[in-house]
């Protein structure tokens, strides 16, 4: 009873510590994890496991997304989903290095310092509630090697006993495409340590069956779903070159010294470990798969994230290396001072591991950048302005904008996006791993309504290559116009964005039955302040002032009559001049008729001007030809939010 007390304390020790690590960093939640939430948003809606269209396989984490999309389909909110999967995920893995040590003592401390270690190292806490799969991978791989470890140091292994492992191992294939590396890696160090024999090569039969029928089985599913064989991020992200060898060689490293002095024990106590026959056999299947996997990351060049995401697997190959390691010295000194400084030095170590993570600038950056919220702010912004016309929306950061808005996108880096991974550039492997990719032309080709480069919060010049061959040429400039969008909920956020300045859904529209132009205000030529923002569902305005008019230019006229209305909140004066020599065409307040009296279509600048002190909120403007100025009609037309439009004459 006394011993079933303590191992409950334990536990609840151990959660208490990785929730409040966990929540040092919350909000964090990464771009990239709102890319998984839409494919399960997508598919909850029965919309298929897809980004966008046509379908693509721009994940590697289908078991995550499935888990999520079940808890979402019970009602759980996709965020939280992710949140609570991973939190209680990471204390699996913490549980399964406590309760499968090898301590002989009725309460394993040894293991107990290894657990609390889990909790406490930054990467796994930051990424417990960071939205991807690293939990599922912690959870998984820990109890397969606590395992299989423990399965090795019998004096009989049996194919049965070898089951729950290889499904864990199965699993964890169809939560990453690259665990197989650590499945060889589980595989080899069983023959090391059994050596190669009739009931050795069964039960490692059935281990690589595990992994075996779950790969084979995604992969019939990605060439019959998706019609590829390889997906889209093995596409995008892994480019075999000397500079990201070079790269994942630095990011090894400096993931090591992030991790001080844990590393630094655990490299002593894996040396100690496999030094000594005695305890080879239980350090010899970690070991090698933490190898495996450091030497995976070299290869393709590290990890792109912050936190040291890419060290995930090695961590939990540490902590149960530290388990392993302190309870040898648990056995050695069974007192209870014995124990009682080994307590003492784990705090001491744990405080000087605390110290020095967080000091590393990519465990600090999950504390200070948080720019995917702001694109919530963004998508909803564009949810609520465009949301019911279905504008195409273009962008470099996947996540969260698209899976706010829930608009139809395009993936400009090309990981959601089936021409752009299959048409890689030629010097692709010299640059930054995952935004390599792009194709300006093609993007351009599919004429976006939204283009949004670099974050939520867009810029002026593109950064990466889709972007920067879009801008060079020159249809770009002369299709698109720079908007300044703002969001107001939760929290104000600004937003560069390109918009295609003609056609529908969003553009400057034109009937041209009934010769009618309706140019919306966000496409005004207002002050450098202005911005555009939502004034209800479906509606976007502008402000102008005194000392802030707004213009629009380069409208063609056709001769004959016109009727000119500007939808806004007050009194508006109004100047149309000819765009040639901006000579004066007519002038007038809010809504009034002209005559265009050149031969042939004239351009011309709409000049608006507050009539009233301080601010006007101004909607659209409306322009309807008619040659009989006196039959001028206008009702409300659907999809057009300033409201007044022409009625044919019939």
């Amino acid at each position: 009873m006394k011993n079933s007390v303590q191992r409950a304390a334990a536990l609840i020790l151990v959660t208490v510590v990785l929730w409040l690590h966990c929540r040092r960093y919350l909000p964090l939640f990464q771009d990239d994890a709102f890319i998984s939430l839409r494919y399960a948003q997508r598919f909850l809606n029965g919309e298929g496991l897809t980004w966008g269209e046509p379908p693509v396989e721009g994940y590697s984490n289908l078991l995550w997304i499935l888990l999520i999309s079940a808890l979402g389909f019970l009602g759980v909110d996709l965020v939280t989903a992710a949140r609570a999967l991973g939190f209680l995920l990471t204390l699996g893995a913490a549980a399964a290095v406590f309760f499968f040590g090898k301590s002989r003592r009725p309460f394993p401390i040894a293991n107990l310092i290894g657990a609390l270690t889990l909790a406490l190292a930054v990467p796994v806490a930051a990424w417990s509630i960071g939205g991807l799969e690293q939990p599922l991978v912690a959870f998984l791989l820990a109890w397969s090697l606590v395992l299989v470890s423990h399965r090795v140091t019998r004096p009989h292994v049996t194919p049965r006993s070898m089951f729950v492992p290889a499904i864990l191992l199965g699993l964890l294939c169809l939560t990453r495409p690259d665990s197989p590396v650590l499945v060889a890696a589980i595989v080899a160090g069983f023959f090391l340590v059994r050596g190669v024999g009739r009931a050795e090569l069964k039960a490692a039969t059935i281990l690589v069956a595990g992994a075996a029928v779950c790969v084979v089985g995604q992969q019939i599913f990605r060439v019959a779903y998706y019609g590829n064989w390889v997906p889209n991020p093995a596409l995008v992200k892994i480019t075999f070159s000397a500079r990201h060898i070079r790269e994942g060689l630095d990011y090894v490293t400096a993931g090591f010294w992030a991790l001080m002095p844990v590393s630094l024990l655990v490299v002593a106590a894996a040396g100690w470990g496999l030094w000594r026959t005695a305890t080879r056999p239980r350090f010899v299947v970690p070991c090698l798969a933490g190898a495996a996997w450091a030497l995976y990351l070299v290869a393709v060049g590290g990890d792109i994230f912050r936190s040291w995401r890419g060290w995930i697997p090695i961590i939990v190959v540490m902590v149960i290396v530290i388990a392993e390691g302190l309870a040898e010295i648990e056995r050695r000194f069974p007192t209870v001072r014995g124990r009682g400084l080994l307590a003492l030095g784990a705090t001491a170590v744990f405080a000087l591991f605390l110290y020095h993570q967080n000091r590393d600038e990519r465990n600090r950056s999950v504390l200070v950048n948080q720019s995917e919220w702001d694109g919530q702010v963004v998508g909803w912004m564009l949810k609520d302005s465009f949301g019911t016309r279905r504008p195409l929306l273009a962008v470099d950061a996947a996540g969260s904008v698209p899976y706010w808005s829930q608009l139809p996108a395009i993936d400009m880096l090309g990981l959601n996006d089936a021409h752009i991974a299959r048409h890689r550039p030629e010097d692709v492997g010299k640059g930054y791993i995952g935004h390599e990719l792009g194709d300006g032309a093609y993007v351009l080709g599919r004429r976006p309504d939204l283009v949004i480069f670099w974050s939520p919060h867009g810029r002026e010049k593109a950064v990466y290559l889709s972007g920067r061959q879009m801008q060079a040429l020159p249809e770009f400039a002369e299709q698109y116009k720079l908007v300044t969008f703002e969001g107001r909920r939760p929290y104000t956020v600004r937003s560069k964005i390109w918009v295609r300045k003609h056609g529908d859904p969003l553009g400057i529209g034109m009937i041209a039955r009934d010769n009618f132009i309706y140019v919306p205000s966000y496409l005004f030529d207002v002050g450098a302040e202005a911005v555009a923002y939502v004034w209800k569902p479906g509606e976007v305005v502008v402000d102008i002032t005194p000392t802030s008019p707004a213009v629009v230019r380069g409208l063609t006229l056709l001769p004959g009559g016109w009727h000119l209305h500007v939808c806004a909140n007050r009194p508006v004066h109004i100047v149309v001049r000819a765009s040639e020599d901006s000579s004066e065409v007519a002038r007038g307040d809010t809504k009034f008729q002209f005559e265009c009296t050149s031969e042939g279509p004239e351009l011309v600048d709409v000049e608006m001007a507050c009539v009233e002190p301080g601010t006007t909120v101004v909607h659209g403007l409306e322009l309807d030809l008619r040659r009989d100025p006196s039959k001028i009609v206008t009702i409300t037309r659907i999809g057009y939010p300033c409201g007044p439009t022409p009625k044919s004459e019939d």
